[in-house]
């Protein structure tokens, strides 16, 4: 992205961007997956660029629209800030996933305010990493990733730029 063009955050764009280009983008899937890990320091770089232009706070979308997976060691620290016990914060805001995973147990977040996080400095580490752009194994996420297309602005231009720097479109 130049530094001249600015990258595209309206969420009603880019959803209808994202469902015209569905055939292209479940395309772009399969070229993702197949490129090992060759395409990581490119789609680090785009991100690098881009994560800057968009403002999270602007938009909050993937604590709106998101089921957000939570590690054991996220819950005693958001639970002490909340001063309450890690069980009762864990029944309240929580569900139990598979093995020792955990989701949050509402969608839009708990913790959602506007377009805010109201526990940010203690938020979980799924939330501290989205959209995971900036660390390798693309290939081994295209399909979690993709999913974000419509969703995530920041995913949405990453994207759009990496089809046209790959030359896939």
């Amino acid at each position: 992205m130049s530094h001249s063009e600015r990258p595209v955050t309206d969420l009603a764009v880019i959803a209808a961007i994202a469902a015209q280009e569905e055939a292209e983008n479940e395309r772009f899937t399969r070229f993702l997956k197949a490129s090992g890990g060759q395409l990581d320091d490119l789609v680090m770089a785009i991100n690098a660029d881009v994560e800057p232009q968009v403002s999270c706070i602007d938009c909050g979308n993937c604590c709106r629209s998101l089921i957000i997976h939570v590690e054991p060691a996220d819950i005693p620290p958001l639970a002490e800030h909340l001063a309450i016990d890690e069980a009762a914060f864990a029944s309240r805001y929580l569900e139990k996933g598979m093995g020792d995973a955990a989701v949050v147990s509402q969608v839009p977040c708990h913790f959602l305010s506007g377009n805010c996080c109201t526990v940010y400095p203690h938020r979980f580490s799924a939330c501290r990493s989205f959209p995971h752009l900036d660390v390798p194994g693309v290939a081994t996420r295209a399909f979690a990733l993709m999913q974000q297309v419509g969703r995530c602005p920041i995913v949405f231009n990453v994207i759009k730029l990496l089809k046209s720097r790959t030359g896939f479109c």
